[in-house]
Formats: C-alpha cells, sequence, structure tokens
C-alpha cells in the first residue's frame, strides 16, 4: 500500500470541515478545550496533550512536563526538543494511539462529544490544514480538499461506534497492547466514564493516550497506512492541531466594552491560526514571536506615516495596499530583532499572505493592544 492508496479529495460544500476551534464543529479538534481527561487518576487538559505524552513513556519527566502547560499548542511545542527521543515505534504506533486518545475523549465526555460527531451526520469530516496531509487535508481551491486525513477518519470510525455500538461498551478503553504504554512511570489502566473536575496543579496532573480496540469494537473505516508508508511520511507531516485559545470577557455593556471584545477576538484568531498554521515551524522564541506578530509589528504599522494618510482617506483598497508596504518597512526594523520572523516572511509565502491578511484586519479597524 502506498500514499497515493490513502490519499482522499472531499468537497468542502458536502462535508463538516474544522480548522479552528472556536468554529461550529471545533470540538472535533485535538486542541478544544472543555474535553477534560483522566488516566490513572492524573487529570490531562486536551487529547492533543495526551497523545503528545505517549511519545515519551520512558521520560517521564518530559510527560510531567507536557502536563503543566495550559495551552494544548504549548504541550506540543514543550514536546519538540524531545522528538527524538520518542519511543522507538513510535512511527509504527501514532495511528493507533490517535485513535485510542479519541475514544478516552469520548468515553469520558460522552453527552457532549457523541452529540457533536452525531451532530455531523453523515457528511465526511475533514481537518483543515495547509501544511499537513497526513492527518489532514489541504485545501487545493475555495472547494477542494486533498489529504490523507487520517484524524478526520478515525472522527468519523468514532461516529460509526456512536451509532452502532452499545454505549456502555465505549465507556471504557482499555489500555493498548503495546510495550510500555506507560504514564508517570506506571501502566496505563483502563480509562473509564468518569466526571472530571477542573484540571489538577501540573505536578498532580499528567496523560496518556492510546489505542484499544476492546472498548471499542467497531470496524475500520480506512486501512491504516502501513509502516513503511508512516515512517516515510513522519518527518514531512505535523500532527494537527488548531490551538484552542481561550478569551473569556464579560459581556459588553457599552460601545467601549464592546470595542474591547472586538480587539480580543482579532487577536485570539491571529493566534490561533498561527498556532496551527506555523506552529511546527523551529521557532526560536515562540512567545516573543507571538508578541511581535501581534503587538510591536501592528503598533509601528499604525504609526506609518504614508499608510495613516491612505487609511484617513477611508479608501480601503488604498489603505491595503499602503498598509502592505508598510508592514514590509516594519519587518526591515523587525530583522534586528528575530531574524527567523524575517527569513519567513520574506522566503514563505503563505506566511507573508497569511500576516498581510491578518494584520490588515487587525489594524483597518482597530489599534494594537496588549493580549
Amino acid at each position: 500500500m502506498n500514499h497515493n492508496d490513502q490519499t482522499r479529495t472531499y468537497k468542502r460544500s458536502e462535508s463538516v470541515v474544522f480548522l479552528k476551534t472556536k468554529e461550529a464543529f471545533g470540538g472535533l479538534s485535538n486542541m478544544a478545550g472543555g474535553f477534560p481527561l483522566s488516566i490513572n487518576g492524573i487529570k490531562i487538559r486536551t487529547t492533543e496533550a495526551l497523545y503528545q505524552i505517549c511519545r515519551f513513556p520512558h521520560l517521564p519527566d518530559v510527560q510531567n512536563l507536557i502536563i503543566e502547560q495550559k495551552s494544548p499548542m504549548t504541550a506540543k511545542m514543550k514536546s519538540k526538543p524531545h522528538r527524538e527521543n520518542s519511543r522507538k515505534d513510535w512511527d509504527k504506533v501514532r495511528v493507533k494511539i490517535m485513535r485510542w486518545c479519541l475514544q478516552v475523549k469520548l468515553a469520558q465526555n460522552w453527552d457532549k462529544f457523541s452529540k457533536l460527531l452525531l451532530d455531523t451526520e453523515n457528511k465526511p469530516i475533514v481537518e483543515q490544514s495547509r501544511r499537513d496531509s497526513f492527518w489532514g487535508a489541504k485545501p487545493v481551491d475555495d472547494e477542494t480538499l486533498v489529504g490523507m486525513n487520517v484524524l478526520g477518519r478515525l472522527l468519523m470510525e468514532q461516529r460509526e461506534a456512536v451509532k452502532n455500538e452499545n454505549k456502555e461498551s465505549l465507556l471504557q478503553v482499555l489500555p493498548l497492547d503495546i510495550p510500555n504504554f506507560e504514564i508517570a512511570g506506571s501502566p496505563i489502566e483502563t480509562a473509564t466514564s468518569l466526571v472530571i473536575g477542573p484540571t489538577n496543579s501540573p505536578t498532580e496532573s499528567a496523560q496518556s493516550n492510546d489505542d484499544s480496540e476492546p472498548g471499542m469494537q467497531t470496524s475500520l473505516l480506512f486501512d491504516e497506512p502501513e509502516d513503511n508508508d508512516i515512517a516515510s511520511q513522519v518527518n514531512t507531516a505535523t500532527e494537527a492541531a488548531p490551538a484552542d485559545y481561550e478569551v473569556s470577557n464579560p459581556a459588553p455593556v457599552n460601545s467601549s466594552d464592546s470595542e474591547f471584545k472586538s480587539k480580543k477576538d482579532h487577536l485570539a484568531n491571529i493566534i490561533e491560526t498561527f498556532n496551527k498554521e506555523f506552529g511546527d515551524i523551529t521557532w526560536g522564541d515562540v512567545d516573543q514571536v507571538r508578541k511581535v506578530i501581534t503587538k510591536d509589528i501592528p503598533a509601528i504599522v499604525a504609526t506609518d506615516s504614508v499608510y495613516k494618510k491612505a487609511k484617513q482617506s477611508l479608501d480601503k483598497s488604498l489603505a491595503r495596499i499602503e498598509h502592505d508596504k508598510a508592514l514590509t518597512r516594519a519587518m526591515k526594523v523587525v530583522v534586528r530583532k528575530d531574524s527567523e520572523l524575517h527569513s519567513q516572511f520574506v522566503d514563505n509565502l503563505f506566511f507573508k499572505r497569511w500576516m498581510m491578511d491578518a494584520l490588515f484586519d487587525l489594524n483597518y479597524d482597530q489599534s494594537p493592544m496588549d493580549i
């Protein structure tokens, strides 16, 4: 079986496509908050954290470091420096582990997650990604997405299980029958449906993920890519994960509050998309990069005299032209602070276009602000 055998083509209009966690079907993402997990009594915030923890059964300190992170994207990023020390059979077992993680998510969040799956009806479920055609599918035009979409197909497996299997059999998930399936130095036990409270402090939390068919006896809707196919993809495919950036504000009571919420929403969307599409780039300091993108650069562009004049003309097309020129000038200043960010802007056309679109949307109607 080769890679092409696993590639699928999807029509957006006929599918449930998810990208951002705040969207209608964002809860399907591994990055989505609101689906807490518990393995061996250790509380884990997201499916993404659980999946990343399973890379390192032999490194409990790394597992704990991942568990401590409040953001799923940060949990993913914290695993990156240790990827070379992932379990030796990771390429062979990662699809099984992902399936197991999703089974745990369903078992321990039954009402919410089963309803979300059923709300997709019988449509294909597709995770959209600009960079990852293994777990997701890439858009090739406004209507078409192409990729292996392994995560989406695992979710469709789950949907069929919810429809056809006995509920009680889905409320417990047995550990995977693979070597060293451990968390915090102990073998992973059967995961059962639990009422899970708030996530514990980092030292009290931990995570684990596994693919177990005993708890979920549904047949597979697709053939798992063979080991050689997965191994050939591992260096180019990144684990799909729209980032979860929670923004909770009181409901606006006046125009000032409404404007504040609008600014926060703009910034939340920028951060979420950055995490999703470019989080797999090896940034020197990802937190600093996010700050430069959402605060420093918009502040420089907003004070550019030519752009300010174009903006005051109320001609949005002209303002956009001058904004992009101002942004290019601002990036020449940024290179002194972050050469990698400047390099991505110059060499990565997708990144450059995303920055121009995102910051114009932020800057034209809003003023830069702290997050």
